[in-house]
């Protein structure tokens, strides 16, 4: 779904989309599969170049368990807030030139996002990342207090348990794939 810049009134414009309206669930299916979604976003201009994007969305991703391997709806709920600008041109003296290192991270605030030279704005692009973005790297469903997934209430203390008391160190010992190295005799030359 892009968004024409140039229509944005001073007053700025309200969106809402959802898996009803159907705007951008293209952009976005590969990772929600047929998952209910909302957003509601706003885009106001701070000047006659550059633009506040606030907003959330709301869904749930297909994502493979961490504990138990199983598919589970993994809840993702995202805020959001970008000041869009004009694109910039990076040279090295440049007013936009930045040093790319940790210690000038600044999370106070909103970042900066560039916007196309024809001033039109990728939405559904910009809401897949936003998704992407929030799974993390090992998803799993909530754990209740007796340690069981909420998806399928298995006991993840038990489960982690039992797997640390299969594997030994013998055990590691044993089926170590680095092992048969020690047998290959190098030849100098």
């Amino acid at each position: 779904m892009i968004i024409n810049l140039f229509e944005i009134n001073e007053d700025g414009k309200n969106f809402k989309y959802s898996d009803e309206t159907a705007e951008i669930t293209t952009a976005i299916s590969d990772l929600i599969g047929t998952n209910k979604y909302q957003a509601e976003f706003s885009i106001r201009p701070l000047n006659s170049r550059d633009f506040e994007l606030k907003g959330w969305i709301k869904t749930r991703t297909k994502e493979i368990c961490s504990y138990c391997g199983q598919n589970i709806q993994f809840p993702v709920q995202s805020r959001f807030h970008e000041i869009l600008i004009p694109p910039q041109e990076l040279t090295r003296d440049g007013k936009y030139s930045k040093a790319n290192h940790f210690s000038e991270l600044d999370i106070s605030g909103p970042d900066s996002l560039e916007y196309s030279e024809q001033m039109k704005f990728d939405i559904g692009e910009y809401l897949h990342e936003a998704i992407a973005l929030i799974v993390p790297y090992n998803p799993s469903p909530t754990v209740n207090e007796k340690n069981e997934c909420s998806d399928c209430g298995l006991n993840i203390k038990d489960f982690l348990g039992n797997i640390e008391e299969k594997t030994s160190h013998q055990d590691l010992k044993e089926n170590n794939p680095f092992a048969s190295l020690k047998s290959i005799k190098i030849e100098k030359h």
